[in-house]
Protein backbone atom coordinates (compact mmCIF):
# COMPACT_ATOMS: atom_id res chain seq x y z
CA UNK A 1 0.00 0.00 0.00
CA UNK A 2 0.99 3.90 -0.95
CA UNK A 3 -0.38 7.50 -0.02
CA UNK A 4 -1.94 6.84 -3.91
CA UNK A 5 -3.33 3.69 -3.55
CA UNK A 6 -5.15 4.51 -0.10
CA UNK A 7 -6.55 7.76 -1.65
CA UNK A 8 -7.61 5.43 -4.66
CA UNK A 9 -8.92 2.76 -3.05
CA UNK A 10 -10.79 4.31 -0.12
CA UNK A 11 -13.84 6.65 -1.03
CA UNK A 12 -14.75 6.97 2.69
CA UNK A 13 -11.31 8.58 3.39
CA UNK A 14 -11.84 10.72 0.34
CA UNK A 15 -15.27 11.89 1.32
CA UNK A 16 -13.90 12.49 4.41
CA UNK A 17 -10.74 14.40 3.62
CA UNK A 18 -12.97 16.55 0.99
CA UNK A 19 -15.76 17.51 3.24
CA UNK A 20 -13.36 18.31 6.42
CA UNK A 21 -11.15 20.75 4.14
CA UNK A 22 -13.37 22.47 2.31
CA UNK A 23 -12.97 21.33 -1.05
CA UNK A 24 -16.18 23.11 -2.85
CA UNK A 25 -14.92 26.68 -1.35
CA UNK A 26 -11.10 25.97 -2.19
CA UNK A 27 -12.27 25.43 -5.86
CA UNK A 28 -14.05 28.77 -6.09
CA UNK A 29 -10.46 30.19 -5.47
CA UNK A 30 -8.87 28.39 -8.09
CA UNK A 31 -8.46 30.68 -11.55
CA UNK A 32 -9.50 29.33 -14.44
CA UNK A 33 -9.04 31.60 -17.16
CA UNK A 34 -5.42 31.04 -17.30
CA UNK A 35 -4.75 29.56 -20.86
CA UNK A 36 -2.99 26.66 -21.50
CA UNK A 37 0.28 27.39 -22.58
CA UNK A 38 2.46 24.25 -23.30
CA UNK A 39 -0.20 21.55 -24.97
CA UNK A 40 0.95 18.12 -25.33
CA UNK A 41 2.24 16.81 -28.29
CA UNK A 42 1.79 13.01 -28.21
CA UNK A 43 0.37 10.87 -25.91
CA UNK A 44 3.05 10.48 -23.78
CA UNK A 45 1.60 12.80 -21.27
CA UNK A 46 3.05 10.92 -17.94
CA UNK A 47 6.90 10.02 -19.28
CA UNK A 48 7.05 13.91 -20.37
CA UNK A 49 5.31 14.68 -16.45
CA UNK A 50 7.89 12.85 -14.84
CA UNK A 51 11.08 14.25 -16.68
CA UNK A 52 9.46 17.36 -15.75
CA UNK A 53 9.40 17.03 -12.39
CA UNK A 54 13.55 15.64 -13.07
CA UNK A 55 14.41 19.12 -14.56
CA UNK A 56 12.53 20.93 -12.05
CA UNK A 57 14.95 19.43 -9.63
CA UNK A 58 17.58 20.61 -11.77
CA UNK A 59 16.62 23.91 -12.02
CA UNK A 60 16.04 24.70 -8.24
CA UNK A 61 19.24 23.13 -7.47
CA UNK A 62 20.59 26.12 -9.59
CA UNK A 63 18.19 28.57 -8.42
CA UNK A 64 18.66 27.40 -4.35
CA UNK A 65 22.06 25.82 -4.21
CA UNK A 66 22.55 22.31 -3.22
CA UNK A 67 19.15 21.00 -1.16
CA UNK A 68 19.44 19.56 2.13
CA UNK A 69 18.75 16.25 0.97
CA UNK A 70 20.62 15.65 -2.28
CA UNK A 71 22.13 12.36 -1.37
CA UNK A 72 18.82 10.89 -1.80
CA UNK A 73 19.02 8.87 -4.75
CA UNK A 74 16.69 9.58 -7.72
CA UNK A 75 14.21 7.44 -8.29
CA UNK A 76 15.52 6.43 -11.27
CA UNK A 77 18.46 5.25 -9.42
CA UNK A 78 16.72 3.27 -7.25
CA UNK A 79 15.15 1.84 -9.68
CA UNK A 80 18.24 0.67 -11.40
CA UNK A 81 19.32 -1.05 -8.28
CA UNK A 82 16.01 -3.30 -8.55
CA UNK A 83 17.30 -4.40 -12.45
CA UNK A 84 20.70 -4.83 -10.64
CA UNK A 85 19.85 -7.05 -8.15
CA UNK A 86 17.13 -8.98 -10.63
CA UNK A 87 19.71 -10.17 -12.74
CA UNK A 88 20.00 -13.71 -11.41
CA UNK A 89 22.95 -14.83 -12.99
CA UNK A 90 25.07 -11.98 -11.89
CA UNK A 91 23.20 -11.23 -8.43
CA UNK A 92 26.30 -11.10 -6.10
CA UNK A 93 28.74 -9.22 -8.48
CA UNK A 94 25.90 -6.84 -9.36
CA UNK A 95 25.28 -5.91 -6.07
CA UNK A 96 29.91 -5.39 -5.93
CA UNK A 97 28.93 -2.78 -8.85
CA UNK A 98 26.79 -1.31 -6.92
CA UNK A 99 29.34 -0.49 -3.84
CA UNK A 100 31.42 1.06 -6.04
CA UNK A 101 29.27 3.46 -7.80
CA UNK A 102 28.94 4.86 -4.91
CA UNK A 103 29.53 4.60 -1.00
CA UNK A 104 26.11 6.41 -0.26
CA UNK A 105 24.15 3.47 -2.05
CA UNK A 106 21.97 1.29 0.12
CA UNK A 107 21.18 -2.07 -0.56
CA UNK A 108 17.60 -2.28 -2.07
CA UNK A 109 14.60 -2.07 0.96
CA UNK A 110 12.57 -5.33 1.70
CA UNK A 111 9.75 -4.42 -0.82
CA UNK A 112 12.24 -3.28 -3.16
CA UNK A 113 14.23 -6.66 -3.30
CA UNK A 114 10.56 -8.47 -3.14
CA UNK A 115 9.94 -6.29 -6.64
CA UNK A 116 13.98 -7.34 -7.94
CA UNK A 117 12.44 -11.30 -7.39
CA UNK A 118 9.11 -10.43 -9.31
CA UNK A 119 11.13 -8.69 -12.07
CA UNK A 120 13.42 -11.96 -12.25
CA UNK A 121 10.63 -14.74 -13.16
CA UNK A 122 8.74 -12.24 -15.12
CA UNK A 123 11.54 -11.13 -17.78
CA UNK A 124 14.41 -13.35 -19.11
CA UNK A 125 18.37 -12.55 -17.47
CA UNK A 126 19.33 -11.07 -20.56
CA UNK A 127 16.35 -8.95 -20.81
CA UNK A 128 17.20 -7.49 -17.41
CA UNK A 129 20.76 -7.41 -17.80
CA UNK A 130 20.21 -5.16 -21.22
CA UNK A 131 17.71 -2.80 -19.03
CA UNK A 132 20.06 -2.91 -16.07
CA UNK A 133 23.45 -1.64 -18.49
CA UNK A 134 20.73 0.89 -20.23
CA UNK A 135 19.60 2.20 -17.16
CA UNK A 136 23.61 2.93 -16.17
CA UNK A 137 24.44 4.12 -19.20
CA UNK A 138 21.61 6.99 -19.37
CA UNK A 139 21.80 7.89 -15.40
CA UNK A 140 25.36 8.81 -16.36
CA UNK A 141 24.72 11.09 -19.26
CA UNK A 142 21.72 13.17 -16.99
CA UNK A 143 24.01 13.28 -14.57
CA UNK A 144 27.02 14.98 -16.82
CA UNK A 145 24.52 17.42 -18.56
CA UNK A 146 23.12 18.23 -15.05
CA UNK A 147 26.28 19.52 -13.84
CA UNK A 148 26.73 21.55 -17.05
CA UNK A 149 23.40 22.72 -16.52
CA UNK A 150 24.20 23.86 -13.10
CA UNK A 151 26.79 25.71 -13.75
CA UNK A 152 25.85 27.89 -17.30
CA UNK A 153 22.01 27.78 -16.73
CA UNK A 154 21.33 26.75 -19.76
CA UNK A 155 19.18 23.99 -20.31
CA UNK A 156 20.09 21.75 -23.54
CA UNK A 157 17.95 19.83 -25.77
CA UNK A 158 20.32 16.65 -25.44
CA UNK A 159 19.53 17.16 -21.27
CA UNK A 160 15.57 16.99 -22.31
CA UNK A 161 16.40 13.98 -24.51
CA UNK A 162 18.33 11.74 -21.64
CA UNK A 163 16.03 13.10 -19.17
CA UNK A 164 13.09 11.60 -21.28
CA UNK A 165 15.32 8.61 -21.90
CA UNK A 166 15.49 8.34 -17.92
CA UNK A 167 11.62 8.61 -16.86
CA UNK A 168 11.31 5.10 -18.47
CA UNK A 169 13.52 3.72 -15.63
CA UNK A 170 11.43 5.19 -13.26
CA UNK A 171 8.02 2.70 -13.56
CA UNK A 172 10.43 -0.46 -12.61
CA UNK A 173 10.11 1.23 -9.06
CA UNK A 174 6.81 2.88 -8.95
CA UNK A 175 4.65 -0.32 -10.75
CA UNK A 176 7.42 -3.30 -11.42
CA UNK A 177 6.84 -2.35 -14.99
CA UNK A 178 8.07 -1.37 -18.15
CA UNK A 179 11.60 -2.93 -18.40
CA UNK A 180 11.23 -3.66 -21.95
CA UNK A 181 10.81 0.36 -22.74
CA UNK A 182 14.05 1.13 -21.26
CA UNK A 183 16.26 2.22 -23.65
CA UNK A 184 13.77 3.78 -26.03
CA UNK A 185 14.65 7.28 -27.60
CA UNK A 186 13.01 10.55 -26.96
CA UNK A 187 10.51 11.76 -29.65
CA UNK A 188 11.26 15.00 -30.86
CA UNK A 189 7.57 16.43 -30.16
CA UNK A 190 7.99 15.53 -26.16
CA UNK A 191 11.25 16.97 -25.98
CA UNK A 192 9.29 20.59 -27.67
CA UNK A 193 6.64 19.74 -24.70
CA UNK A 194 9.01 19.60 -22.45
CA UNK A 195 11.14 23.00 -23.28
CA UNK A 196 7.94 24.93 -23.51
CA UNK A 197 7.05 24.10 -20.06
CA UNK A 198 10.29 24.55 -18.89
CA UNK A 199 10.12 27.91 -20.15
CA UNK A 200 7.33 29.31 -18.29
CA UNK A 201 8.93 28.80 -14.59
CA UNK A 202 9.37 32.00 -12.57
CA UNK A 203 11.94 32.33 -9.94
CA UNK A 204 9.73 34.30 -8.04
CA UNK A 205 7.71 31.56 -7.35
CA UNK A 206 10.41 28.80 -7.00
CA UNK A 207 13.30 30.84 -4.82
CA UNK A 208 13.35 29.74 -0.96
CA UNK A 209 14.19 32.07 2.08
CA UNK A 210 15.53 29.58 4.34
CA UNK A 211 14.40 25.73 3.20
CA UNK A 212 13.70 23.66 -0.04
CA UNK A 213 13.17 19.80 -0.06
CA UNK A 214 13.08 17.97 -3.10
CA UNK A 215 10.91 15.03 -3.43
CA UNK A 216 10.70 14.59 0.71
CA UNK A 217 9.42 11.67 2.62
CA UNK A 218 7.64 11.35 5.53
CA UNK A 219 9.11 9.37 8.39
CA UNK A 220 6.79 7.88 10.26
CA UNK A 221 4.14 8.96 8.62
CA UNK A 222 5.36 6.78 5.36
CA UNK A 223 5.78 3.93 7.69
CA UNK A 224 2.25 4.56 8.46
CA UNK A 225 0.93 4.27 4.44
CA UNK A 226 3.56 2.34 2.94
CA UNK A 227 5.56 4.54 1.42
CA UNK A 228 4.68 8.60 0.35
CA UNK A 229 7.32 11.23 -1.30
CA UNK A 230 5.77 14.84 -1.82
CA UNK A 231 6.96 16.89 -5.50
CA UNK A 232 8.44 19.66 -3.22
CA UNK A 233 8.78 22.03 0.00
CA UNK A 234 9.90 25.05 0.14
CA UNK A 235 10.32 27.30 3.16
CA UNK A 236 6.74 27.00 4.78
CA UNK A 237 4.75 25.49 1.48
CA UNK A 238 4.00 22.27 0.34
CA UNK A 239 3.40 21.77 -3.17
CA UNK A 240 2.58 19.34 -6.30
CA UNK A 241 3.54 19.42 -9.48
CA UNK A 242 1.27 19.22 -12.12
CA UNK A 243 1.43 18.68 -15.85
CA UNK A 244 -2.03 17.66 -16.89
CA UNK A 245 -3.92 19.02 -19.58
CA UNK A 246 -7.14 20.34 -18.00
CA UNK A 247 -6.81 23.30 -15.22
CA UNK A 248 -9.30 21.59 -12.13
CA UNK A 249 -8.52 20.41 -8.90
CA UNK A 250 -9.80 16.97 -8.74
CA UNK A 251 -10.77 15.08 -5.32
CA UNK A 252 -7.86 12.63 -6.11
CA UNK A 253 -5.00 15.21 -6.33
CA UNK A 254 -6.84 17.58 -3.20
CA UNK A 255 -6.44 14.02 -1.34
CA UNK A 256 -2.84 13.43 -2.30
CA UNK A 257 -1.81 17.05 -1.25
CA UNK A 258 -4.13 17.24 2.13
CA UNK A 259 -2.31 13.15 2.95
CA UNK A 260 1.66 14.58 2.73
CA UNK A 261 0.04 17.36 5.07
CA UNK A 262 -1.33 14.54 7.71
CA UNK A 263 1.69 12.59 7.07
CA UNK A 264 4.28 15.64 7.80
CA UNK A 265 2.05 16.33 10.94
CA UNK A 266 2.40 12.69 11.94
CA UNK A 267 6.39 12.12 12.08
CA UNK A 268 8.03 14.96 10.05
CA UNK A 269 10.50 14.76 7.44
CA UNK A 270 13.04 11.66 6.97
CA UNK A 271 16.10 13.46 5.52
CA UNK A 272 15.42 16.37 7.66
CA UNK A 273 15.63 16.87 11.68
CA UNK A 274 14.89 19.97 11.53
CA UNK A 275 11.00 21.05 12.64
CA UNK A 276 8.99 22.68 11.13
CA UNK A 277 4.99 23.55 10.68
CA UNK A 278 3.50 23.65 6.89
CA UNK A 279 1.57 26.85 6.43
CA UNK A 280 0.57 26.62 2.76
CA UNK A 281 -0.49 24.07 0.19
CA UNK A 282 0.02 24.77 -3.38
CA UNK A 283 -0.59 22.98 -6.55
CA UNK A 284 2.01 24.13 -10.03
CA UNK A 285 0.22 23.86 -13.39
CA UNK A 286 3.36 23.37 -15.37
CA UNK A 287 1.50 23.98 -18.79
CA UNK A 288 -0.15 26.89 -17.46
CA UNK A 289 2.40 28.04 -15.75
CA UNK A 290 0.29 28.73 -12.74
CA UNK A 291 1.13 28.59 -8.93
CA UNK A 292 -2.58 27.56 -6.90
CA UNK A 293 -1.41 28.50 -3.53
CA UNK A 294 -3.55 28.31 -0.28
CA UNK A 295 -3.14 28.76 3.24
CA UNK A 296 -4.08 25.90 5.26
CA UNK A 297 -6.06 27.98 8.53
CA UNK A 298 -8.37 29.42 6.13
CA UNK A 299 -9.96 26.05 5.67
CA UNK A 300 -9.06 23.83 8.84
CA UNK A 301 -8.58 25.39 12.22
CA UNK A 302 -5.44 24.03 14.34
CA UNK A 303 -7.69 22.32 16.65
CA UNK A 304 -9.67 20.61 14.22
CA UNK A 305 -6.70 19.84 11.99
CA UNK A 306 -5.02 18.26 15.36
CA UNK A 307 -8.13 16.15 15.79
CA UNK A 308 -8.31 14.51 12.09
CA UNK A 309 -4.49 14.28 12.35
CA UNK A 310 -5.08 11.72 14.83
CA UNK A 311 -8.47 9.96 13.22
CA UNK A 312 -6.57 9.70 10.03
CA UNK A 313 -3.68 7.98 11.54
CA UNK A 314 -5.73 5.79 14.01
CA UNK A 315 -8.36 5.32 10.55
CA UNK A 316 -5.54 3.91 8.33
CA UNK A 317 -4.06 1.70 11.54
CA UNK A 318 -7.47 -0.02 11.61
CA UNK A 319 -7.79 -0.49 8.00
CA UNK A 320 -4.62 -2.09 7.56
CA UNK A 321 -5.29 -4.50 10.31
CA UNK A 322 -8.34 -5.41 8.52
CA UNK A 323 -6.06 -6.50 5.88
CA UNK A 324 -4.03 -8.66 8.37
Amino acid sequence: MSLSSLIDKDKYLRNEIRDVFQLSQLRLKLEKTHPLLAPSKTTNSQLVGVAFDYLLRFYLERLNGLPYDRENQWVAEKAKNILCESCESTQIENFECLEQESTKINQCSKRESMMAVSLSLHYSDSVLQSAYEHSLEIIEKVKSLQENFLETGRLSRELIRQTLRMSYIDPVLRSGRGVEYIGTDADELDIEDVEKQFSLLDDRLFKSRNRYLLNPTFDKGAQLVGGADADLIIDDKLIDIKSTKKLELSLESFCQIIGYLLLHRIGGISSSSEEFTIEQLGIYYSRYGYFFLFNVKDFIDENSLDKFTKWFENYVRNQKGKKI
